[in-house]
């Protein structure tokens, strides 16, 4: 061996393994330099994500200037009331701005959705809560829920107001006294949004909950019938008062009262309508179709209207632009909101 030359002695972790045999541990250096390059890569991605959020945060702060984001709902239906869209934006009417991370923000809504008993009722489930850019980052916190939808607003029966309810009989959190029921019930048109279902024996309970009672039940299955049907824009009042014989046997079970304050006997439930030889619901809804169509007008411009037997009976014709009230309608029906009525005959004409 010349002089000079060092001896190289290899070294083995495993004997008999050829690849595991070395000099001076020099193949094991890539490996800690390439852990290294990805450490450091690492490291300048997570610096430059805290330097973006604190560039996004000035930027809301500065945009914002203090303002709380505003709520909105997803697919928000027309009739939803102001005073709930106040309410809700009310849960985020704090003073400063939060940063557009700032989840507890999110979260505080969410729970505020479902939980506070002005505002929970409405919603039959809320799907999520997140914040999105409209005109600056963050600015805007968008709600997905599925709303209670009311069907008919109903009188309590202490007379303490009219409640909107659904068609499970859920109370919701909008109460009406009797003169603002015009604004209610009609749209901008004239044209009849909401019926009002009266005469139900038992009082409203706390918005949230069902409201228990057959007969109120009845009238919510006659409202979502008339629904979608053309003589709906006619009907005003379902009164429940003579169900189940509560104003004797020779009262009908259900009424309905017209927008010129008429009457149109309907007779027993939806789901029971031929009891007592009356014919069912299809034939009576095809009759308030027909006379509809022919007079336009479901009361065939008479006082009172029988529709539940082989054939329509009228009581007492009426000339179109003459009314009566309630007490003298020759009916012992009694239409506690006749504010709502009289309201109906000025838009009729």
């Amino acid at each position: 061996m010349a002089r000079g030359t060092k001896n190289t002695i290899p070294t083995v972790d495993e004997p008999g393994d050829p690849d595991s045999i070395h000099h001076d541990g020099a193949p094991y250096r890539k490996p800690v330099a390439y852990a290294l390059v990805v450490v450091a890569i690492i490291g300048l991605v997570m610096a430059a994500v805290v330097q973006m959020r604190r560039v996004v945060d000035r930027d809301t702060l500065a945009a914002t200037a203090g303002k709380a984001p505003k709520i909105v709902l997803v697919n928000q239906p027309a009739w939803v009331p102001v005073s709930l869209t106040n309410k809700i934006n009310e849960l985020v009417a704090i003073s400063g701005s939060h940063s557009v991370y700032d989840r507890q923000l999110l979260k505080d809504v969410h729970d505020g959705l479902i939980s506070q008993p002005e505002i929970a009722p409405w919603f039959e489930k809320v799907h999520g809560v997140r914040r999105v850019y409209r005109e600056s980052a963050g600015d805007v916190i968008e709600v997905d829920c599925k709303f209670r939808v009311p069907v008919a607003v109903v009188q309590s029966g202490n007379g303490s107001g009219f409640w909107y309810v659904d068609s499970k009989g859920v109370v919701l959190p909008e109460c009406f006294a009797e003169g603002d029921l015009t604004h209610v019930v009609f749209g901008q048109d004239g044209q009849t949004i909401f019926r009002i279902i009266e005469g139900v024996a038992n009082a409203a309970p706390d918005p949230g909950m069902p409201w228990k009672g057959e007969d109120l039940r009845a009238g919510l299955e006659l409202a979502l019938v008339l629904s979608n049907q053309p003589c709906a824009k006619d009907v005003v009042i379902i009164n429940v008062e003579g169900y189940a014989g509560k104003l004797g046997t020779r009262q009908p079970p259900i009424v309905l009262k017209t927008r010129y304050d008429t009457t149109v006997a309907w007779g027993h439930p939806v789901s029971g309508s031929t009891a007592n030889f009356e014919v069912g619901a299809e034939t009576k809804l095809a009759r308030l179709n027909k006379l509809f169509a022919e007079y336009g007008r479901i009361d065939a411009k008479r006082q009172w209207v029988d529709i539940r037997m082989d054939k329509v009976l009228y009581r007492k014709d009426m000339e179109p632009q003459t009314t009566q009230t309630a007490e003298g309608s020759g009916t012992n029906i009694p239409a506690r909101a006749g504010t709502i009525l009289r309201a109906s005959q000025t838009s009729a004409r």
